[in-house]
């Protein structure tokens, strides 16, 4: 029964592969088979494939779910021509400025790639410093709602009456604690990848140290402007971001205790080179096949990820008014 139920399972596999790159350009078809290559020579061969294991983190945004297609399709590719095949992680952090619609798109998406019952993929999510099975019915724990908007204040307090208003630090502490934790838990992962900017990766730096200094952590000087230096960055910094502005019996351990790595292996694979052709032509495989919606509030963030556009200009008009004297 195992045997015949393993080949119907493969053959769904193929049917989704075959149907997601009825989607893929030439181009892309190309760039897959680069990405391939890419994986492959990071695991040190194709006889270590099986034992490869990739983070993919995801917020429901377009690129993120284009970037996880990319790599469904590698996965699946591999699969039909080898033994092995490297495996997925796939992880996202909730916090209670989810939009609904992002959890709707990282269902749907998943849902379209049969993540959910493939031994080779971990869907997951991280809830107040919990790792968790991913299930986009779930709201924001009430533990986890509190406990963000209580850091919320507590960074927002570190900065000056003078300074711009950045209500947006403790995203980029939360986030990076994130990336350090979700790689170590459960024997960690190999790589992560990301398909973002140089512009992008560089603009999540110099906020992370904007935020890392006004908490008061040090890590080791950045290097580079990209992605490269984030691992290398997080390892100085400890599994508590927050440890300066909490005492230690109102600390949070992350869980499931004991299941997180002491010593990290991972590296960062950037694959933004194949983010092939124009953004309008992606539309067919992310609406027809991964069922995304865009998000109207999204598309005003730029480089921002973290920021929202209402929020923003709410503050800044506050800001306006009440410090500098204007309308």
């Amino acid at each position: 029964m195992s045997t015949i139920h393993d080949q119907a399972m493969n053959y769904v596999y193929q049917q989704v592969l075959q149907r997601l790159l009825s989607f893929f350009s030439r181009a892309e078809r190309t760039a897959l088979q680069l990405l391939i290559q890419r994986l492959v020579v990071a695991a040190g061969g194709m006889e270590n494939i099986g034992q490869f294991k990739v983070l993919v983190p995801q917020s429901g945004l377009r690129d993120g779910c284009y970037t996880l297609a990319l790599l469904r399709a590698a996965q699946l590719t591999i699969a039909g021509r080898a033994p092995a095949t490297f495996q997925l992680r796939v992880a996202s952090l909730r916090w209670s400025g989810d939009s609904p619609l992002a959890l709707q798109n990282l269902h749907r998406s998943y849902s379209a790639l049969f993540l959910y019952d493939d031994p080779r993929v971990e869907v997951l999510m991280v809830d107040n410093r919990e790792v968790l099975p991913f299930d986009h019915r779930t709201p924001v724990s009430n533990e986890g709602r509190e406990a963000s908007r209580v850091n919320l204040l507590l960074v927002g307090h570190c900065r000056t009456w003078l300074e711009t208003p950045e209500l947006w630090d403790d995203a980029y502490l939360a986030t990076a604690e994130y990336y350090s934790q979700i790689a170590r838990w459960n024997n960690g992962v190999d790589a992560m990848i990301s398909t973002e900017t140089k512009g992008s990766q560089q603009h999540f730096l110099e906020g992370l140290n904007r935020a890392m200094q006004r908490v008061a952590i040090t890590g080791p000087e950045l290097a580079s402007a990209g992605f490269e230096a984030l691992f290398p960055l997080l390892d100085g910094l400890g599994d508590d971001f927050y440890r300066e502005l909490r005492a230690d019996d109102d600390r949070i351990a992350w869980r499931p205790e004991g299941e997180f790595e002491a010593c990290r292996r991972t590296s960062f694979i950037d694959i933004n080179d194949m983010m092939v052709g124009k953004i309008e032509d992606r539309w067919p495989l992310l609406g027809e096949f991964l069922g995304y919606e865009p998000d109207d509030l999204a598309l005003y963030q730029g480089e921002a990820v973290f920021a929202d556009p209402l929020i923003s200009a709410h503050v800044r008009g506050l800001y306006a008014r009440f410090i500098e004297g204007r309308a």
